[in-house]
């Protein structure tokens, strides 16, 4: 099926994570690293739902309130 996600999301949703900053060569892809993210490297919260976005081959965590893009194309995970 055209579209569809060819990567399984790690998580599922109650998983307890830790975000944590991609590799430094890795924060200019898109979408880009922020540097507010910073701010929230090292907490700790419970996904609360996951969506899955194909076009980019991602996945959108809902985490305590706050949404995080976790790509799935790459060698790095944000949690």
């Amino acid at each position: 099926m055209e579209n569809e996600i060819s990567y399984e999301c790690p998580f599922k949703i109650g998983d307890k994570v830790t975000i944590i900053a991609p590799p430094e060569d890795q924060k200019r892809i898109t979408p880009k690293w922020l540097s507010f993210m910073d701010e929230y490297v090292g907490h700790a919260g419970v996904v609360t739902w996951i969506k899955p976005v194909p076009a980019i081959d991602a996945y959108i965590l809902h985490i305590d309130g706050y949404s995080w893009l976790s790509h799935t194309s790459e060698t790095y995970t944000l949690f």
